[in-house]
This record gives structure tokens, C-alpha cells and sequence, in this order.
């Protein structure tokens, strides 16, 4: 596979999460108008609840399909692609068991949950409806290896129309129900349903992928997957809880109206900060191989690289939701949501930082022991910032803490990087040119926020105008000084015409 293919199927992947994340992207805007704040936060802290616990259930399964199917026959990948999945199975039903517990327990012993302030003003009511979602986990965790097992199999456009399929069918499971009846046991019960299907979905495509495959055993047995697969799981169980931290934080001490204030400024751009993993995803076979041909350092050179292009990408999108964040919340979450501003903007410039997928390295340089040692740091520092500041700074202190917690994070995992590969620690990230284009994109910024501050304008116009001004000054420049070439601006305008997706 060419540079260029490769290219083509991270951009195909970046579109189709894009479609994928109607759940993410319509969902918070719809019920914000149907349901009220309280409603908001039960609802918001359920699907938190949900989302954490089954990320943790996975247990990092789905990414060892890129480390152990690439170069491999296809009768010994379909072997090892169903041993996951049965695996994965297996953790779902243990996932809809723990809900469906911790759902009952909320009513049977609601002293168990009297800690929480919000559950002292609701009286337990989102743990309750936890147990409505207890058929959701059996399909939707071993559906989870989809994405991975399509791009290994060459087929990414599966694996985006894989993503589109699910991104529909959540918002549909979720707002279908809302527009007969508020009452949230109907939108757990939808959920519920679609868990179902998606499984079928599964199974189905599974049966596609390797219609006439023969049958043979797994090279790879259940011991050695769990040994290489739970590292990825206490990884994947330590980034959870540190991107989750600040909200458990707010549902501990406020309000649930005042977590669904929160969790709309905690609302993050998800086809922005999905690029990252996304790409890194198509170029992880490719990785893989070199490092275990003992090119670390070839590897290394890669991923800088396409971590330079990738911020050319995030860091101007980012940047105007930095500068517009009062615009963008009124405009999609209406005035009443407008204190989530500080929020939204302090989640856009972590964002801005997250360029790459550390994690992705370390699976692909076969050290995936490194991860949990790298998110531990990272936990540490987040709590030790977040939890003072949540006291001192109240409502905004958990954001401010995620600010300040994400630079010892990066160098954390680099540190990891560096004795993973190889490379001296000095030359793992690509500073200079991730900075060059952080410098560009403050500097597009600067004739937003001359724009923001001297006009007065509907929310939606002002949006605009702030949008065109950074992301026209920062093309502009970038191209000038060379920082953009002909073929990003061919593979942007080709990407954007859904080219990559329909060709061939």
C-alpha cells in the first residue's frame, strides 16, 4: 500500500466517523430543547456510566488485531478474529450483568449512592435506569472489533460505513422515543434494542469478510491474547477514568442540572479529536511491521510525520471553536447553556494538543505493557491538579485541572515511546513542526478575536465570520510559507468530494 492509499483510507475513515457521530453531534443538541436541565444531566450520566464501563469491559481486545493478524494467512485471521470476538462477547455479558446490579442496587440500597450530590437531589435516579441498558453491552462491545478488522482486511470504507450504521442507529434509538414521551425508561429501552441489532449486524458481516475462508484453529491462544490484550485493558481502564475524572468530579459535587451544564461544555468536537486515532489506525499495520523488523527508528520518522500533517488538519478547525466557544454553545445549546462556554473552550485547547495517538505506537512497537505505566502518570497528574481546583475554582476547576494535567501527560507517554523504539527521548515528538503550525494557527486566531470583539451579531453570523477569518488567514499563510503543500490541498478538496470513498 502506497503513501497515498494510505492517506486515502485515513481520510475515508476521518469521514465516516464523521457521519458516525450523529449521536455525539445531534443527540445533546435535540434533547437540551425537549428535556429539561435535571432530565439533561440523568440522561448525560447514564450514557457516562454506560460509556465508561464498557471502554473498560474491552479491555483493549479490538487493537490486538492489529498486532497480531497483519502478514498472516486469512484462515489463521479469521481464527484469531473470532476468538475476540468471543472473548469480547463474554465481557458484554458480564458489562449488562454489572448494569443491570448496579440498577437494582440503587433501589433496593440507595444509602449505597447517598454520597453523590446529585443522586441526594434525584434520589438515585440515574443509577436506576441502569439497568434498562443491560442488554446494550452483549452486542455493542464485540461489535467493537469492526473498525480494527476492516482496516486490517483492507476495507475501510467498511470500516466507515460501519461507523455510519451505528452513529444512526444510536441517534435514532435515543430521539425516536423522545418524540413520544419524555420519559427516559423508553430512550434506555431503544438503546437497548438497537444493542440487539447491532449484533445481528455483526455476526452478519463477520460471515461476509470471510465467506469461503476455511475453518482452522487460532495460532494465537486465549492466554496469549489476555496477556497481550489486558495491558490494553488496564490502559484502556486508567485513559477512561483520566478522561472522565473532571465529570465524576462534577457529578460527585453539584447539582444534575448542573452536570448537564458541564457536560455541554465538555461536549468536544468528535470528528476533531477522533483524526488523530483514526489516521494512525490505517498506518498501524505498516508500523507494526517496521518495528518488528527492528526499524524503530523508521517508525518513528512516520509518525512524526503524520503527526505534523494531522495538526495542520486539527489545530485550525480547533482554533475557532477556541475563539468562538460563547457563539458556538448559544447556537447549539441555546443561552440557557451559556456558563458551558468556559468549559467548551478550556476542552478545545487540550484538543488542540492532541494531535496523535500515543497508545497506538505502543501497541505497534509490541510493548503494550508501557501503556498502563504511561496512562498512571497521566492519571496521577490529573487527579493530584483537578481534585484542589474543584475546590478551590468550584464548576470550572475539573477543566482547568484537564488543561494543566495534559503536558506531563505527553511526556509521559514520549518517554515511553523513546524506550519502546529506541529513539532518544530528544527526538520522539515532533516539537518544532508542531509548534510552527500551533504559531500559525495563533496567529490566524488573532483576526478572529479582533472580528469577536468589535461587532455584535447574531450568534450564527458571528460564528461564520470567526471561522472564515481564521481558517482563510491560516491557509492563506500556511501555503505561503510552504507549511501547506499542492498535494494537502489536493487530498483536502479530493477528501471533501467524498473522492476516496467512492473510487474503485
Amino acid at each position: 500500500m502506497t503513501q497515498q492509499d494510505r492517506a486515502e483510507q485515513a481520510g475515508v475513515l476521518v469521514l465516516g466517523r464523521i457521519l458516525s457521530t450523529l449521536s455525539e453531534v445531534i443527540v445533546p443538541l435535540v434533547i437540551v430543547r425537549v428535556l429539561d436541565k435535571v432530565q439533561v444531566g440523568i440522561l448525560a450520566e447514564v450514557l457516562l456510566i454506560y460509556t465508561t464501563v464498557t471502554l473498560l469491559l474491552a479491555a483493549g481486545f479490538p487493537a490486538t488485531l492489529l498486532y497480531y493478524l497483519p502478514g498472516r494467512p486469512a484462515a489463521e485471521r479469521k481464527a484469531i478474529a473470532l476468538r475476540v470476538t468471543t472473548i469480547l462477547a463474554g465481557l458484554g455479558a458480564l458489562g449488562g450483568l454489572l448494569l443491570l446490579a448496579t440498577g437494582l442496587l440503587s433501589v433496593w440500597t440507595p444509602q449505597l449512592f447517598s454520597f453523590f450530590a446529585s443522586a441526594v437531589d434525584t434520589g438515585q435516579q440515574s443509577f436506576v435506569y441502569l439497568a434498562g441498558l443491560a442488554l446494550f453491552p452483549l452486542a455493542d462491545v464485540p461489535a467493537r472489533i469492526l473498525p480494527n478488522l476492516c482496516v486490517v482486511e483492507g476495507r475501510a470504507r467498511s470500516a466507515a460505513w460501519v461507523g455510519v450504521v451505528r452513529g444512526v442507529g444510536m441517534t435514532t434509538a435515543v430521539l425516536l422515543p423522545l418524540a413520544f414521551s419524555k420519559n427516559l425508561w423508553w430512550v434506555v429501552g431503544g438503546l437497548s434494542g438497537f444493542g440487539l441489532l447491532l449484533g445481528l449486524l455483526t455476526i452478519r458481516y463477520f460471515r461476509l469478510l470471510y465467506r469461503g475462508v476455511e475453518k482452522t484453529h487460532s495460532p494465537t491462544s486465549i492466554g496469549e491474547l489476555f496477556r497481550f490484550g489486558l495491558p490494553l485493558g488496564l490502559t484502556d481502564m486508567v485513559a477512561n477514568i483520566n478522561s472522565r475524572i473532571d465529570r465524576f468530579l462534577i457529578i460527585f459535587f453539584f447539582t444534575e442540572a448542573t452536570f448537564a451544564e458541564y457536560q455541554v461544555g465538555a461536549w468536544q468536537i468528535p470528528m476533531i479529536t477522533s483524526i488523530p486515532y483514526l489516521a494512525l489506525t490505517v498506518y498501524a499495520p505498516q508500523l507494526s511491521k517496521l518495528f518488528k523488523s527492528g526499524k524503530g527508528e523508521d517508525a518513528i520518522t512516520i509518525w512524526r510525520d503524520t503527526t505534523t500533517k494531522i495538526a495542520l488538519l486539527v489545530i485550525p478547525i480547533t482554533m475557532v471553536f477556541v475563539v468562538a466557544a460563547e457563539e458556538l454553545i448559544e447556537l447549539l445549546f441555546t443561552a440557557d447553556y451559556l456558563r458551558a462556554a468556559d468549559i467548551f473552550r478550556l476542552y478545545a485547547i487540550v484538543t488542540l494538543g492532541r494531535v496523535t495517538a500515543y497508545g497506538t505506537v505502543l501497541v505497534c512497537a509490541g510493548r503494550p505493557g508501557y501503556l498502563p505505566r504511561a496512562g498512571l502518570v497521566a492519571l496521577v497528574w490529573n487527579v493530584g491538579i483537578s481534585v484542589p481546583l474543584v475546590l478551590i475554582l468550584g464548576f470550572v476547576g475539573p477543566a482547568v485541572g484537564t488543561v494543566l494535567a495534559f503536558i506531563p501527560t505527553v511526556i509521559g507517554y514520549c518517554y515511553y515511546i523513546s524506550k519502546a523504539s529506541g529513539v532518544p527521548l530528544g527526538r520522539i515528538y515532533p516539537f518544532v513542526g508542531y509548534m510552527k503550525v500551533l504559531l500559525l494557527g495563533l496567529v490566524a486566531a488573532s483576526g478572529a478575536v479582533a472580528f469577536k470583539v468589535s461587532v455584535t451579531l447574531p450568534a450564527a453570523i458571528k460564528l461564520g465570520g470567526e471561522a472564515m477569518i481564521l481558517l482563510l488567514t491560516f491557509g492563506l499563510i500556511g501555503t505561503a510559507l510552504g507549511m501547506i503543500t499542492r498535494s494537502d490541498w489536493r487530498f483536502l478538496v479530493d477528501w471533501m468530494r467524498l473522492k476516496a470513498v467512492w473510487r474503485g
